[in-house]
């Protein structure tokens, strides 16, 4: 199967959110600009504030996944700004919500292989 919807990932995740798995947020907020670019999620925990940037992992073989599945400048623009971000006081996330199972691993293009985490 194929998730052919790409704002899945980011229903999911502000339902993911929303479940309190980040602790105790007292502000979601998605699509919300920040310099030169529009994150998925901007979030405020007690006086902390945040963004959060949610990529689909959609690219599978043999158990392993990895993102991204084409090149994208716009996704090294969002991690660049992120970085910014964080630099500049705030919290950053980068989320891949990985849309298949089962998995064993998670490959980011270029880097070293991460065992997936069980939760």
């Amino acid at each position: 199967m194929i998730n052919m919807d790409a704002q899945a990932p980011n229903k999911a995740a502000h339902e993911w959110l929303v479940a309190d798995n980040l602790g105790k947020l007292s502000l979601i907020r998605p699509e919300t600009t920040y310099g030169d670019s529009r994150f998925d999620f901007y979030l405020e925990k007690g006086k902390k504030k945040g963004f959060l940037e949610v990529k689909g992992v959609t690219l599978e073989k043999d158990g392993m996944v990895s993102f991204p599945d084409a090149p994208t400048e716009r996704g090294v623009k969002h991690i660049e700004e992120l970085i910014t971000c964080h630099k500049n006081g705030y919290f950053a996330y980068l989320l891949f919500v990985i849309q298949m199972a089962p998995v064993k691993y998670f490959v980011p293009i270029g880097k070293r292989i991460l065992p997936l985490a069980k939760h």
